[in-house]
């Protein structure tokens, strides 16, 4: 009776393994780089198509890294929601721990809430073609959505430089790489991207280069959920995925 009772708890036991698995680096590896590399094939499936004339073609349109509303912006929605999402574990478990930095984690939501929202909505291209309009910009200020994406990643790192100075090292580095990423794409290789298309070159290569802008905000978002997972085991905390019946 006792064996039986003791082969029934391992089949639970079983079950709920089976049912739940702790959020590691290496899943998050294995869950977004096969996304991120097909969506990459899919894009340059989309560049060909352009370059050989299919310039009103559907899925171009669909699929093509540069464009918006469409499938990959999408997916970097999702994934900056994402990092919102593991941000938000941390700073719940720092309020409740009464972490000295804890608003600071919070804040932290709200960024990646607001990148998230604004990856769909595009609020920053708005106000950059605002601004083009009202200044007569061009060159590498062509897409002037750069000077509010730069203005709000300098007022984030005024606000968070002791919180950031205050972390664990390899949590600070990961971070610091995390945001140079991004807005190296965000930034930098957008005002190279308005520079090549204002100097008329072919509009080819402008797709390639924004490619790899979208490459390097995508990379900087995956880069800065591996440093939050790697602070959150520092304190002996896992995020678990469950499935419940």
């Amino acid at each position: 009776m006792a064996s039986h009772a003791t082969a029934i708890d391992r089949n639970a036991e079983a079950r709920e393994a089976l049912a739940s698995a702790a959020l590691t680096p290496a899943l998050l590896l294995k869950a977004f780089v096969p996304a991120i590399v097909a969506l990459n094939a899919l894009n340059l499936v989309a560049v060909f198509r352009f370059h050989e004339g299919h310039t009103d073609d559907r899925f171009f349109e669909l699929f093509s890294l540069d464009r918006e509303a469409n499938v990959p912006s999408w997916f970097s929605s999702a994934l900056l929601l994402s990092a919102a999402g593991l941000v938000a574990l941390v700073a719940l478990d720092a309020a409740e721990r009464r972490d000295r930095w804890r608003r600071h984690w919070a804040g932290l939501v709200l960024v990646y809430l607001v990148l998230s929202v604004d990856e769909t909505a595009e609020f920053h291209e708005r106000i950059g073609s605002w601004l083009r309009a009202q200044l007569d910009l061009g060159g590498p200020l062509r897409y002037a959505g750069i000077i509010p994406m730069l203005a709000f990643a300098v007022l984030v790192t005024i606000a968070y430089a002791r919180f950031v100075l205050a972390l664990p090292p390899q949590t600070r580095s990961r971070i610091v790489l995390a945001a140079v990423v991004f807005v190296a794409g965000a930034a930098g290789v957008e005002a190279l991207t308005g520079w090549w298309s204002e100097s008329g070159e072919h509009a080819t290569t402008t797709l390639l280069i924004s490619t790899v802008e979208e490459n390097l905000e995508l990379a900087g978002t995956v880069i800065f959920m591996f440093a939050v997972l790697g602070y959150h085991a520092r304190h002996g905390r896992a995020v678990m995925l469950r499935a419940e019946g």
